[in-house]
């Protein structure tokens, strides 16, 4: 069974590096451990990086702001950060009341949000299926 969900859920987050333009890498993380559950990826990414957006993606979710929208989100709400930096925008994306996991997704310029929205939703409900079952 997590054999399956495992697979699922990579092919979901491939998906969402597909259908969301301009996305050149989309990591689930476990914002817990730190660790990275899946990535999908056109080329090599060294686990420096991984670790690099992962304690970013923390830091984004511990912060005064993010800890207010959380509590003030409705269940289901996705919640976005978007750090837009000189090469790089980052994306990290958490979705109330499902997984606490949380998805990171690095692009060139910045995404069109509604499509990174849906395909993240994508992402998210598989979380929230295995936790149910």
């Amino acid at each position: 069974m997590a054999s399956k969900l495992r697979e699922k859920t990579q092919a979901a987050v491939d998906k969402l590096r597909d259908d969301v333009e301009g996305c050149d890498l989309a990591i689930l993380v476990d914002p817990e451990t730190n660790l990275v559950l899946c990535k999908s990826s056109g080329k090599s990414v060294s686990q420096d990086q991984l670790d690099r957006l992962a304690d970013s993606a923390r830091l984004d979710l511990e912060g005064t702001l993010a800890k207010a929208l959380v509590t003030n989100a409705a269940d289901g709400d996705l919640l976005a950060a978007y750090n837009i930096e000189k090469n790089t925008v980052v994306a990290v994306l958490n979705s109330r009341g499902s997984s606490d996991d949380v998805l990171v997704c690095q692009f060139a310029n910045m995404p069109n949000r509604s499509d990174l929205h849906t395909a993240a939703e994508l992402v998210f409900n598989l979380s929230t299926d295995v936790e149910a079952a």
